[in-house]
């Protein structure tokens, strides 16, 4: 009789930490390697007496895996039988896509993720393997948003691409259409993580019979690039012959949309490519360039940033300065930023009186709105002062429609589909 497994048990020189999650083959548990002294994941089968197919499953998923090595597939560190149970050890993630606060995701992190597994796919696809199970949980998080594609224990190697074959394995929920009637295909993986990421962004996950529009349209619309929304539209065609029929496409189409405005033409092997944050930055400054007068890169990660920020929403710094650059007259010796001769104060850091005589209020474009604080002669303010140049007053979170986000900590808007830092207190952006 086979031994039972619990947390503390010892399975060659694993020693089980924590149960992870249960799959449909086996048990994932957080276990400790005692002779190269790391944390993995192990991965055992359910029973010792199960059916001969189970086991057929996980020595697949071995073999596959030792076929394919790429930076966004989860890297097979050992296999081997314990008292009856085939197990897998593999590196240890973060944790998988399904255990991510879905409220906190941007579009840049879901953009992201899709662009990785399409890399992995492109991997296994090389070699005529379908996964026919891509779902969040089987997509694993690592350190610096790196996501990896797992779980190959019911992927079916292809004799010839196109060939069918009959089963119905997978997650009923990612299914694609032509997965129901038994035959997958690699356009069934495209159909699948085109699910993956249409949740990510909505919230929603489409149902059978996939009619667009589907619910969460208009969250989609919102906020996904509409240079983006053809090629997931695409991925998520119900028959598929209108879909992509391949990773390598769809992945081609996806970097194009990204940077159109460069007319780049995107493929894979391309080593040149602008990297994925630059595509970030430049969609950004292209999108809020008036708003925020992007006329200034970051010293230290020479990211867009405006004379307003007090914080690079990039990289965090708050050690910027703009003398000799600023575009205003003077610069205040406090932080640096740029300030008005007719100002009393600093707007932007609450620093001490200048020492300057008044001068009148000129006429500036820049001024929006009046000052809230009735005995201050109704001055005129600028959007995205902290203070009022003129009584000191501090103002209120500035909100504006343009962008899609609000600062937890101060309540200013900000771009939360891109931003890391708040701009205007530093408090990070979550992803």
């Amino acid at each position: 009789m086979a031994k039972r497994l619990y947390i503390g048990k010892k399975i060659g020189k694993y020693k089980l930490l924590k149960k992870m999650g249960d799959g449909a083959f086996g048990v994932v548990y957080n276990a400790y390697d005692q002779v190269e002294g790391r944390h993995v994941a192990l991965k055992i089968q359910n029973e010792p007496d199960a059916k001969t197919d189970i086991l057929r499953y996980f020595k697949q998923e071995v073999r596959l895996l030792s076929r394919v090595d790429h930076q966004n597939i989860l890297k097979l560190k050992n296999a081997d039988i314990f008292d009856g149970r085939l197990y897998i050890v593999s590196e240890l993630g973060l944790g998988s896509l399904a255990d991510k606060d879905r409220r906190s995701i941007r579009v840049t992190f879901a953009l992201e993720v899709l662009k990785q597994i399409l890399e992995a796919l492109i991997e296994v696809q090389k070699h005529n393997i379908v996964h026919r199970d891509i779902k969040p949980e089987n997509i694993i998080l690592f350190p610096g948003n790196i996501a990896k594609l797992g779980d190959f224990g019911i992927a079916k190697v292809l004799e010839r691409v196109g060939k069918t074959v009959a089963t119905d394995a997978g997650t009923q929920g990612y299914f694609a259409p032509e997965q129901i009637f038994g035959q997958p295909s690699f356009a069934s993986d495209i159909f699948s993580l085109g699910l993956v990421f249409y949740e990510l962004i909505t919230g929603e996950l489409p149902r059978w019979p996939f009619q667009w529009p589907f619910v969460g349209k208009d969250k989609f619309n919102k906020r996904v690039p509409v240079n983006v929304r053809p090629v997931i539209r695409k991925s998520l065609e119900f028959d598929e012959r209108g879909r992509y029929p391949d990773a390598l496409t769809m992945y081609n189409d996806l970097l194009s949309a990204r940077n159109r405005q460069n007319n780049v033409q995107s493929t894979v092997s391309k080593k040149r490519m602008m990297p994925w944050r630059k595509y970030r930055e430049l969609e950004f400054s292209t999108r809020y360039s008036n708003l925020l007068e992007l006329k200034f890169k970051c010293f230290q990660c020479a990211g867009p940033i405006s004379e307003y920020m007090v914080y690079c929403p990039w990289c965090g710094t708050d050690k910027n300065s703009f003398k000799g650059i600023s575009g205003f007259p003077a610069v205040c010796k406090r932080c640096h930023r740029g300030v008005k001769d007719e100002w009393d104060y600093c707007p932007w850091c609450y620093g001490k009186k200048f020492s300057w005589a008044d001068v009148w209020l000129t006429e500036d474009k820049r001024y929006v709105k009046k000052c809230p604080n009735r005995n201050c002669d109704e001055r005129r303010i600028m959007r995205w002062m902290h203070y009022c140049p003129w009584c000191r007053a501090k103002l209120k979170p500035w909100i504006v429609k343009q962008l899609d986000g609000r600062c937890k900590k101060c309540r200013w808007s900000i771009a939360a589909d891109y931003w890391d830092f708040c701009a205007w207190c530093g408090e990070t952006v979550k992803s």
